[in-house]
């Protein structure tokens, strides 16, 4: 049964007074606690008006109703920024080759590689790539996990 009880024209607030009004009447014992969805509901009230107001308006403890405030603050995830595309991408075509193809131990050096790629993700952290011969075939896998990892 659901009770709706007015207040000052706040459908979700009337909402939750109505139904703390009916769980207080219909519950077996005074001391029985207050269910863990009303609590719930009170705190997201609360949040957007205020401990005092809300206690007071709910006949909430105030202490109680400011505790589980402060934890579900805690506890709320930071927004992360949104991520965006790439801001700067460079890619150099490699010269024409003069002498056979470098062994793989000089591959890993930036001069003899064949594709140098360098990274940034949206928390600044860094990730530098020096690829030769069949290693670029990765490359695409590698970039998506380390922007996905950001």
């Amino acid at each position: 049964m659901e009770v709706t009880v007015k207040v000052d024209g706040d459908e979700e607030l009337s909402r939750v007074l109505g139904e703390l009004e009916h769980w207080r009447a219909q519950r077996s014992s005074m001391r029985e606690r207050i269910p863990e969805q009303l609590w719930e509901r009170a705190t997201s009230l609360a949040r957007r008006h205020g401990v005092s107001r809300i206690a007071t308006l709910l006949r909430l403890g105030h202490a109680a109703l400011g505790r589980r405030v402060a934890l579900a603050s805690r506890q709320a995830p930071a927004a992360l920024p949104e991520p965006q595309g790439p801001q700067f991408v460079e890619l150099f075509a490699p010269a024409a080759p003069s002498s056979p193809s470098p062994s793989p131990v000089q591959a890993t050096e930036p001069e003899a590689a064949q594709c140098v790629v360098e990274l940034v993700n949206v928390r600044g952290t860094k990730m530098r790539v020096v690829l030769g011969g069949t290693g670029v075939a990765g490359l695409s896998a590698l970039c998506q996990a380390f922007c996905a990892a950001g």
